[in-house]
């Protein structure tokens, strides 16, 4: 009775989905980093766009001795894209969604290599209990 309630609980976890076999903890530790990488990426795809720069200025010159009230005002917008007329904005772009697959790929890898540690334990535990 004792073997059959072990092989259907690691019959279980071999079809678990994914990570629901892990601990809350580590199992959270995972999907945060998931959610890095997925940040990493958003960040990564829009870093060529350049900042825009606005200034403005109000000057206000009053003499007792002519009565007179100047008033004068500037402002500016400034927006400088080089990047993009050497083509960079794809590259960029490009490098972006390379990272992310690579970084998605490496993550899932790990995660492979944690369910198999936790496969071959049981595993492992089935064949001393046999």
């Amino acid at each position: 009775m004792r073997k059959i309630l072990i092989y259907s609980l690691f019959c279980n976890f071999a079809l678990a989905n994914g990570l629901d076999v892990l601990q809350n903890d580590k199992k959270e530790l995972r999907n945060l980093e998931k959610k890095i990488i997925e940040t990493s990426y958003k960040s990564l795809k829009n870093d060529w766009i350049s900042p825009i720069t606005i200034s403005s200025s109000l000057n206000r010159n009053y003499s007792n001795i002519d009565e007179n009230d100047k008033l004068s005002k500037n402002m500016s917008i400034g927006f400088s894209q080089s990047i993009y007329e050497s083509g960079g904005i794809e590259l960029s772009i490009q490098y972006a969604k390379d990272k992310y697959n690579y970084d998605l790929l490496s993550w899932e890898n790990i995660n492979n290599q944690i369910l198999q540690a936790v496969y071959e334990t049981l595993s492992t535990y089935l064949k001393l209990m046999s």
